[in-house]
This record gives C-alpha cells, structure tokens and sequence, in this order.
C-alpha cells in the first residue's frame, strides 16, 4: 500500500487484510466441520460408534470445541510473546502445543455425551488426568499434537497468505513484486503512455510501479493497480478511480476493470462476448453493456487486420 494514514489509531493497511465475515465464518465454522466430517466419514480413532452419522457427529462436536479452544490458545500466545516480536509461525506452533492439555479435561464435555452411541464393547481412550509418564497415553498424544499442528499451521498460513488475512496481529505479507533486474527486457520497455501523477488517485500509486497504468481492477473498497512495472493495491474506490482516468487515454470496459486502450494486444471474440489480453498476457473480460464501445473503436472487427498492430 503506499499511502498510509490513520483512522481510530488503525492503518489503512492494517484495515485492508481485516477478516471479511465471510471468512471469519469459513474460519471459525466451515474448516472444523468440514475436518469433522472427514474424519467421521473415515471412521478415524479405536472407538467404535453404532453408525456413521454418530461418528460424523462426534467428530464435528470434539473439531469445534478443539478448534476454537486452539484459537484462544494461540492468541495468549500472540499476546504474551508481542514484546519479543517472535515470527508468525513460532506463534502457531505454540497453539496446539497448548491445547492438547485443554483437550484432556475437554474430554469429560464430549466423551459422556457420545457414550450412548458406543458401539458394544468399545469405550473412548480415557484422555483425563493427565498420564503422559504412560508410554501408550504419551503416545497417543504425540500423534494428536503431530496431526494437529499439521493441519493448524497449514490452514493459517493459507489464510494469512492467500486469502490475506491479519491473524493474531500478525498482517500478511504483501505479494512480491518482481524488480526491474528480473523482468525480461522487452518488459521494463513496454511503449505504454506515461500517465501523468496529476490526481489524488495517481499521488496514491507506489513509486515502484511507476505510473504507465495497464488496467484497473475493483477490489471492494481497494482499486488493484496493474503497470508495466508491477501491481499495487490502493484504497480507493474503483469508480472514483475511473472518474480521475478519463482525461487519460483509456475506457472502463466492465463494471470492475477499466484499461488502457494503447495497451491492448488483442481482442478474443467469442460469439457475443469479448476478451481482452492486454500487454503483459493479463485477461480482462468485456461486459456487454460495454461492448459497444470496443464495436465503435473498431477493436472488435475481427474479420481483418488487428487494428491494434
């Protein structure tokens, strides 16, 4: 982001990889039972359950409890261990470490609530009091805290880097742009107009994506910035954005995306719709309400000579 201010003594990059309440439900609810499920559905541990169902059951009810206990376990960890400033996976890792003490006394919420459903002659593995100087009851724990860390770590770190969600106070980092010395000759040299920086939007851009703007990108209330240098996400609304540009050579082509018309490589037309591939091989679609202007520029004539070359 490059330009940062404050509002409530929060950032504007910090707001921007805040959870959205779609993913905190994907977060909070979806991924324990989703691994309920397959873990029911499998018929994983040594207990034997009277059906299917029951299992599935048991597993969704034990993955939520645990889960959520290992949330609140990871951000003690994350309080705790701030004045050190220790890396977002040490804080991780520490959370099932945690837990897997928690889930012993957890053990006498969910375990007498399934016992009816026990097959004849099974019984749960007793979890409480703890008895890690048992070489079966230590081992048993090993595996669980092996397999929770796995699975704990992994959909975080997706989270955190994928879906760009600030975790436990950690933000995620931002995608890495590639330096002028990696890029390919031909593409530090692309014959794009410079677009002056004569706007609040432009003066918002970071100075190491440069100005010579390809497209233009809604992302709720972020605008995604691609030159012929790199990418950028900006706050600052898309359409706001667009208004700014018409002095500049381009056209918004769809409800989310505006380019730059000297820009485009090609146009790919497929019945009634259009595509656009843009200069770096980026795609971006053409809505129909938008379609006619690509008609009027004669950029949609695909019968003849590309009037782009």
């Amino acid at each position: 982001m490059s330009e940062m201010t404050h509002n409530h003594g929060r950032s504007e990059t910090e707001d921007a990889f805040r959870i959205t309440p779609t993913l905190l439900l994907v977060y909070l609810l979806a991924v324990p039972v989703v691994l309920g499920l397959i873990s029911g559905i499998n018929e994983s541990g040594s207990a034997r359950m009277v059906s299917k169902e029951a299992y599935i059951m048991r597993y969704i009810f034990r993955g939520l409890l645990s889960w959520w206990t290992t949330i609140l376990a990871t951000y003690v960890v994350a309080v705790a261990l701030r004045p050190w400033k220790p890396h977002f996976l040490l804080v991780l890792v520490f959370g099932p470490l945690i837990n897997i003490f928690v889930n012993a006394p957890l053990s006498l919420i969910w375990q007498p609530l399934f016992e009816p459903y026990l097959a004849e002659g099974s019984q749960f593995f007793p979890l409480w009091p703890w008895r890690f100087g048992d070489p079966v009851y230590l081992k048993e724990s090993l595996l669980a805290l092996l397999t929770n860390e796995i699975v704990w770590v992994s959909f975080n770190v997706i989270f955190w880097r994928a879906f760009s969600v600030r975790l436990y106070g950690f933000t995620p980092p931002s995608p890495r742009q590639s330096t002028p010395a990696e890029r390919p000759e031909n593409e530090t040299a692309l014959n794009l107009p410079v677009v002056a920086a004569s706007s609040p939007f432009m003066d918002r851009l970071p100075k190491d994506i440069g100005t010579n703007i390809i497209v233009l990108e809604a992302q709720e209330h972020y605008t995604k910035v691609q030159t012929n240098l790199g990418t950028a996400m900006v706050l600052y609304r898309f359409g706001d954005a667009v208004k700014e540009m018409a002095r500049h050579s381009g056209m918004q082509v769809h409800r989310s995306f505006w380019v730059n018309t000297s820009a485009i490589e090609s146009v790919d037309k497929t019945g009634r719709t259009y595509e656009l591939t843009m200069t770096g091989g980026g795609k971006v679609p053409v809505s129909r309400s938008y379609k006619v202007k690509i008609d009027e520029m004669g950029l949609g004539d695909t019968s003849g000579p590309s009037p782009l070359k």
